[in-house]
């Protein structure tokens, strides 16, 4: 059974996509069960079937001109967002900071990827990094004098 945040993406990307509900119904039929029955709803999907349906979801948002500028976060902010991570991280490599940046997100607001970074969530990373950067430089700084806590 899909879990509550696959149900609540599912429909979140379907509200974006402005999808009737025919249409949604037509997508979600494509999906069966262990006995053959067609899902009449998101909550008949299994965890594999609904992270299908939100990947096709995306795939479509990402082609749709208009709908990803609302929806996912800016590029502006996406590039401030790996600027602050790549000050903050302490991987070594791009790649590094790559998977850690997509774990970081995860964790903390359960994004699965940067670039399905919600644009009302970019703010809230945004500050979320500027502390750590704080946290990071005011280390620094007590280390240079000495202070270690």
């Amino acid at each position: 059974m899909a879990t509550e945040p696959q149900v609540r993406k599912i429909h979140a990307l379907k509200s974006n996509l402005h999808l009737g509900d025919s249409d949604y119904r037509v997508m979600l039929s494509a999906y069966r069960d262990e006995a053959g029955r067609r899902a009449a709803s998101s909550r008949d999907l299994s965890v594999e079937q609904a992270s299908s349906l939100i990947d096709s979801l995306e795939r479509i948002v990402d082609r749709t001109p208009g709908i990803r500028d609302r929806v996912y976060a800016s590029p502006k902010q996406l590039r401030f967002i790996n600027a602050l991570w790549n000050r903050v991280s302490k991987a070594r490599d791009a790649q590094g900071r790559r998977r850690t940046l997509d774990s970081f997100l995860r964790r903390r607001f359960h994004v699965r990827r940067s670039d399905h970074l919600p644009r009302k969530v970019a703010p809230k990373v945004i500050k979320s990094l500027r502390m750590m950067d704080a946290r990071r430089e005011q280390g620094e700084g007590e280390k240079e004098t000495g202070k270690e806590a």
